[in-house]
């Protein structure tokens, strides 16, 4: 398989590097049409009727499912992703594509790297300086009391 990046930083953020690291970054061409799942289109392709929408939800779902990033420690989610591009080759799709959650672009998985080819010039070395990260608060109970808890009625 082959994982590609809609655009380059992209690409990089999907791999996590750590400062120090180099990382490099080549460009490709498909090489033909291919037919992909797309598990972040527009709700407007939906919008027909309720069961479309309904659609459109597990469509999300499974966006969701293959954007959230996979710890070393999570092999179920991981298994799941794996089974997804599976079922997906087997109805002969030849990729999946869905948004990244590390970067504003998109990731396409090409089952077939035959499909894709290296493009010369299109290739450059970065150097990893900094890695950032949002990490907004959120509503948490540290310490509980009285009202926390609910009794028997």
């Amino acid at each position: 398989m082959l994982y590609l990046g809609s655009i380059p930083y992209t690409a990089l953020a999907e791999i996590r590097p750590h400062p120090g690291h180099y990382v490099s970054i080549g460009g490709f061409t498909i090489l033909k049409d291919l037919k992909v799942a797309d598990f972040d289109p527009d709700i407007s392709l939906f919008s027909q009727n309720e069961e479309r929408l309904e659609m459109y939800e597990i469509v999300q779902t499974f966006d969701q499912l293959m954007s959230t990033p996979v710890t070393p420690d999570d092999t179920v989610s991981y298994l799941i992703t794996q089974l997804l591009a599976e079922v997906l080759k087997a109805r002969g799709y030849d990729g999946v594509q869905f948004r990244s959650s590390v970067s504003e672009g998109h990731n396409l998985c090409v089952f077939d790297t035959s499909n894709a080819a290296f493009l010369d010039g299109h290739s450059t070395v970065r150097s990893i300086e900094s890695v950032s990260y949002k990490a907004p608060e959120v509503p948490s109970l540290t310490v509980p009391d009285r009202g926390d808890f609910q009794y028997g009625k």
